[in-house]
């Protein structure tokens, strides 16, 4: 017959059991994984999600703070057009950090305004009618954004609208340094996607569909990311 172990055995037998377990638990949640194989640094797999939630999230708070705290460098963009397929700008507006509107014109396309379109931002072609085309405003739009880094929600679309209209009218394309505040607002509001493994994008929110009151909902936005308020994303 197997010989009993001693108490001092015993113990050593117990001390060692614990330090195995502790080996494979998570430093942060206390969760016990099945091996030590699955930490990352003494951190399970889902707590190293949630800092890097965190992470992402206290980045883009900084981003806020940073960008609200030098004022005089940047301006807030946003267009409305006339569709999706092959749009045209209808309006445009540049807002400053205060709020101020620098620049913000209703513009006359060369085509039809998508009734989609309409049904959303309410610019109907009798509205632009007399409104001047892109080219006879694009001075007016570059000398807003003259030397100012670009801040905009979907800065990808806005990018692709100002580009083709540019082409349009053989006229360049201006040169500024772009930010997309759509995206600096996914990774702090933080709804992950397992599909795209990124952040799912967020609807503006505030935002009325007109050039300049969407800038100004950027700019409401970028002040609550700057608080760093967790809670007050479920306000939205």
């Amino acid at each position: 017959p197997k010989r009993a172990l001693t108490p001092a055995q015993q113990a050593a037998r117990e001390n060692l059991i614990e330090k195995h377990k502790q080996a494979r638990t998570c430093k942060r949640c206390g969760a016990e994984q099945e091996s030590r194989r699955d930490l990352y640094g003494g951190i399970c797999k889902n707590c190293l999600h949630l800092e890097m939630l965190e992470e992402e999230h206290d980045r883009a708070a900084e981003w806020a703070r940073q960008m609200l705290s030098n004022p005089g460098k940047w301006v807030v963009l946003d267009t409305e057009t006339s569709g999706l397929d092959n749009p045209e700008v209808v309006q445009v507006a540049v807002v400053a950090p205060d709020g101020r509107e620098i620049f913000v014109s209703l513009v006359r396309p060369k085509g039809e305004i998508e009734p989609g379109a309409i049904a959303v931002h309410g610019i109907t072609l009798d509205m632009v009618s007399s409104a001047p085309p892109f080219d006879v405003i694009y001075e007016h739009l570059v000398g807003a954004l003259d030397g100012k880094q670009i801040v905009a929600y979907n800065v990808e679309f806005d990018q692709l609208v100002l580009d083709r209209e540019c082409r349009r009218h053989n006229l360049p394309f201006p040169v500024n340094r772009w930010v997309c505040a759509m995206e600096q607002y996914a990774a702090w509001y933080g709804e992950w996607s397992d599909y795209h493994q990124d952040f799912r994008w967020q609807k503006l929110p505030g935002g009325d569909h007109s050039a300049a009151g969407d800038c100004r909902a950027v700019l409401d936005l970028m002040r609550k990311m700057a608080q760093d308020g967790k809670d007050s994303k479920d306000e939205n």
